[in-house]
């Protein structure tokens, strides 16, 4: 669709409607909630959690309180971030003390809400609701109170909200708006703090990105535009409606395709590139017959500084939680990689995922053997996978092979250092690219080290292969000893000399194999 073809407006009440006519044509509610309060919001989140929690050992026939809200209130307003509150509602559920007397079957007793299901779109118990110009508190005093212009509710809770403008204004100036909304705490408190994604929208250019938390932490670079398949940014809002917006896109935002990043402890959301690579190769596992061992393999390609490491991990949780893997490997080409990947795979895991090591080749071949589902995950090196061989053990061929890899990876790393070192002369010791270069030079000398140490560990394996070989003859003299000893009573003069040259024979190895170790 072309510019000329978006629809022009001249006002942004005008603008605003037209947003909430769509809506509802792509899985929203008809029913809009207009200018609704904090309290009010609160209110209809209760009446939602009390539908979805029927159960005689939940809420039964008796409502929510008022207190029991506020244990509810009272925890969101725990989380500290919306890292923290992208936990709290991907958790699924939420713990309460009933208070409310009526209720004799649970009155005094703790239990479990559920308040959100990832796998549960567009059916079972699944609300969609539009809020139109919430009611903000001022956080002055003084201040009159503000509206904000549309937000979107998933089972009551406000996860998205979006802020326009009218045609031809600046697409900055709804960014803005947010901005100022969070320096006046309108998101730091109450169920307003649930927010997840902020979309900043005119009918010609829309942003979207992850609630950052504090006012200090609004980057521009982290304000994605939505784009298709082929990576043509999408301008119509309309589109943006039907691709991003609509359920169970929105749905899927939240339960997937945002993440809690453990690292630096905020919360992230994945580009559109990103969403299209991590769905389509889940999508193609889940369709994949592997029974007839005719599945091909495939890529996806990525820049540097574009998310590889963020993508192939939304894959591969999305594959391992469908249940379609048994076992989802990252597969690093070198072990200092994989330590930097696992320790980021790690930030992006939810608490209830494991992310497993493989600190040599007989921890990877248990992990792979494992049926526990803590297993299912698992980082390590091309070296360390390429000693697993069906049934066979390694060779000294394939060692050599990797120790001249190798080889050929620290030359071209000393060269690499060479330029650098000449490099940082030309900068004033503690300026800027100074600094630049020198981590630069210390990561370099980082990979150079990780190298040897696969060196040292691949010449080791080559000194046990002739000591393993011995063993295996010592076995198998010792069975032939075993197997003539059983016929000695008929045959025991002629074999007699035999058996005294076979143990001669297992001394000496046995000789052999002292000496070597």
């Amino acid at each position: 669709m072309t510019n000329d073809n978006i629809q022009y407006f001249v006002k942004e009440s005008l603008f605003e409607q037209a947003l909430v006519d769509l809506l509802p044509h792509h899985g929203w509610e008809k029913e809009v909630l207009v200018q609704p309060t904090e309290e009010d919001l609160i209110q209809n989140w209760a009446k939602i959690l009390f539908d979805n929690n029927r159960d005689i050992n939940k809420l039964g026939n008796y409502p929510l309180t008022a207190s029991e809200m506020r244990q509810i209130i009272d925890q969101v307003n725990l989380c500290d971030s919306p890292y923290a509150m992208n936990m709290f509602i991907n958790g699924g559920q939420v713990c309460i003390k009933r208070d409310n007397p009526t209720d004799t079957n649970n009155y005094g007793k703790e239990v479990y809400l559920k308040i959100f299901d990832a796998r549960e779109i567009s059916a079972g118990q699944s609300r969609y609701q539009i809020a139109r110009q919430p009611r903000f508190k001022a956080s002055h005093p003084l201040g009159g109170d503000r509206r904000g212009d549309v937000m979107l509710l998933i089972n009551g809770m406000p996860v998205i909200h979006i802020e326009l403008k009218r045609s031809k204004v600046d697409v900055s100036q709804a960014t803005f708006q947010i901005k100022r909304y969070t320096h006046e705490g309108v998101f730091g408190n109450g169920i307003f703090k649930m927010v997840q994604i902020f979309v900043a929208m005119t009918p010609e250019e829309t942003l979207y990105f992850a609630n950052p938390g504090k006012e200090e932490n609004f980057k521009p670079e982290f304000y994605f535009h939505w784009e298709d398949f082929n990576n043509t940014v999408i301008r119509d809002w309309r589109r943006i409606v039907s691709d991003l917006l609509s359920i169970p896109m929105a749905h899927q935002l939240i339960g997937y395709y945002t993440i809690a990043d453990d690292k630096d402890k905020t919360l992230k959301v994945l580009r559109s590139y990103q969403y299209f690579a991590a769905s389509k190769i889940s999508d193609i596992t889940h369709k994949t017959n592997w029974d007839t061992h005719q599945h091909r393999g495939g890529y996806v390609w990525h820049t540097t500084g574009s998310g590889k490491t963020m993508t192939s991990f939304k894959s591969a949780q999305l594959i391992a939680n469908s249940g379609d893997a048994d076992k989802v490997v990252f597969l690093l080409d070198r072990i200092e990689l994989s330590v930097q990947s696992l320790d980021e795979y790690r930030g992006f895991a939810g608490e209830d995922e494991a992310i497993q090591d493989t600190q040599n080749t007989a921890i990877l071949l248990s992990k792979l053997k494992s049926t526990d589902n803590d297993d299912r995950l698992i980082v390590t090196s091309i070296q360390k996978m390429s000693n697993i061989k069906a049934g066979k053990d390694i060779s000294q061929e394939q060692l050599q092979k990797l120790i001249e890899l190798s080889s050929k990876q620290i030359d071209k790393l000393k060269e690499e250092h060479e330029e650098l070192v000449k490099k940082l002369s030309n900068y004033d010791y503690g300026s800027d690219k100074f600094n630049e270069v020198q981590k630069s030079i210390q990561d370099c000398e980082n990979e150079m080290s990780s190298l040897i140490q696969e060196q040292i560990q691949y010449n080791k394996q080559i000194l046990d292969i002739p000591l393993n070989k011995l063993n295996d003859l010592k076995d198998q003299l010792s069975n032939i000893k075993g197997a003539l000893d059983g016929v000695t009573n008929d045959y025991d003069t002629a074999i007699s000399a035999v058996i005294n040259t076979v143990e001669k024979e297992i001394d000496k190895y046995n000789d052999m194999t002292e000496a070597a170790e």
